[in-house]
């Protein structure tokens, strides 16, 4: 039943972007983190950030476990939220930039929307790419205009989306 729900929602997923209309290519054009993803995001971080706080305030004697342990939240928290503000996808003439890689659109052979765990065990959307040396790209759909940044992939790469 799970797998049925999953698939007509990528089947809606799929006929926006058919039904989609870009009516000029930019030659650049940048991505970023959806709004609903990124207060998602905050939250979470909001939550850990209070408990670190409150783990110091009630600290009534040193423990090194416990300041290991706050140390690493911390970090973690502060590294969350440059990823969330730095994370980008750029669409550049015919190269798909997503930090260090670089995709050329022109050599994209497949396009398909799936249901995959990408960075954690919980299945999202995601945009899975084929390039012709048989390498596999699979992109989280976590982004704002996500309709447009597919269209705009496909219709560069003069491939259709299709569901996996």
């Amino acid at each position: 039943m799970k797998k049925r729900i999953n698939n007509l929602k990528l089947k809606e997923i799929l006929e926006k972007v058919n039904q989609f209309e870009i009516k000029e290519i930019s030659k650049k054009k940048v991505y970023r983190v959806s709004t609903y993803y990124l207060i998602k995001s905050l939250i979470f971080l909001a939550v850990i950030s209070a408990a670190i706080i409150l783990s110091v305030l009630n600290m009534k004697k040193i423990n090194f476990l416990v300041i290991f342990l706050l140390v690493f939240l911390s970090v973690y928290v502060v590294y969350s939220i440059y990823y969330l503000f730095s994370y980008t996808m750029i669409i550049d003439e015919n190269k798909l930039i997503i930090k260090k890689q670089v995709i050329e659109l022109d050599k994209i052979t497949s396009i398909n929307l799936a249901y995959s765990s990408v960075a954690s065990s919980k299945l999202e959307e995601a945009l899975k790419i084929v390039v012709d040396n048989k390498k596999e790209y699979v992109l989280r759909l976590n982004i704002k205009n996500n309709i447009e940044f597919i269209k705009q992939i496909s219709k560069i790469s003069k491939v259709n989306v299709g569901i996996e």
